[in-house]
């Protein structure tokens, strides 16, 4: 499927041909394909992102853009004497993964730029999260084109000089608008789920070499963070091990009978090569694993 459907939504002529089918379903495959074994498997994420700018389904963008107002002339405001950072998010409660990861990030852009959180709902975000921001806005609006219509006229308003996504795929809003362009710059990070494959996006942070070598984003530059990993951050002690090594059997109590594994994952995240992992510990252990 992910071998052909990108070829599938390329080929496409008619917007009637895509009338039954909403945002939702098309966010399940952009999201769950970074899970396959496939070898082109993030490839159905620019078929969307082209899908999504062929039939002008977020309008409100797709005028914004048109009135060409983030080039190098432009005259961009500040505010607190920075210049305007947005910050497009999709799930960012203090207690989600996201969050974790990249608030220590966008406290360390605070430093040089304005910044204003904006989420597609309310609920994607709670009170102690907003803090790191100093403005947040959640979209206000009925349907999608309201929603855009605002986010439209925020950047009018602000003419944001970068704008960034600390993940792209969990919200289909923000595939809609990752489609387009929102800012002078527009960069984002690996956050879930992996490349975005967005011809508009300029600029992917990254932390380890290891990260983008096996999905690579052939539409943007990479821009390492100051040498240091992104969960590092969290915790200056912290350290990150550059590859996965077999503990030693003298450091735990070991049951004589069996091995248990615990496996922190969603039925998505179970893909052949983890099962084939499992199965080559089973077969270098003579005890039983549960």
């Amino acid at each position: 499927l992910l071998t052909a459907l990108p070829i599938i939504i390329d080929n496409i002529e008619s917007k009637d041909d895509i009338n039954n089918i909403n945002l939702a379903q098309i966010a399940g495959p952009y999201m769950y394909c970074s899970y396959s074994s496939n070898e082109f498997r993030h490839k159905i994420k620019n078929s969307i992102h082209n899908l999504i700018r062929k039939f002008n389904i977020g309008i409100p963008l797709s005028n914004l853009e048109s009135e060409n107002l983030f080039n190098k002339e432009t005259i961009y405001p500040k505010y607190k004497d920075k210049y305007c950072m947005f910050v497009i998010h999709e799930n960012f409660a203090s207690n989600h993964a996201i969050f974790r990861c990249y608030s220590k990030l966008i406290n360390i852009l605070s430093s040089k730029y304005y910044t204003i959180g904006i989420s597609s709902f309310s609920n994607k975000i709670d009170e102690k999260a907003k803090l790191i921001f100093d403005e947040h806005y959640s979209l206000i609006g009925d349907s999608l084109n309201e929603k855009l219509m605002h986010l439209s006229n925020l950047s009018k308003e602000y003419l944001p000089r970068l704008v960034y996504y600390p993940s792209i795929g969990m919200d289909p809003l923000l595939i809609v608008t990752s489609s387009y362009r929102l800012g002078y710059k527009q960069i984002y990070t690996y956050g879930h789920p992996a490349p975005a494959f967005s011809p508009v996006l300029d600029a992917a942070i990254y932390e380890s070499e290891s990260n983008v070598q096996k999905d690579l984003d052939p539409y943007v530059k990479y821009i390492k963070f100051d040498g240091y990993s992104l969960m590092s951050l969290l915790d200056s002690s912290l350290k990150i091990s550059p590859s996965w090594k077999i503990s030693s059997s003298n450091k735990y109590k070991q049951n004589d009978k069996k091995i248990n594994i615990a496996i922190s994952a969603s039925p998505a995240k179970l893909t052949s090569k983890f099962i084939d992992m499992i199965n080559t510990i089973s077969y270098k252990t003579d005890h039983n694993i549960e």
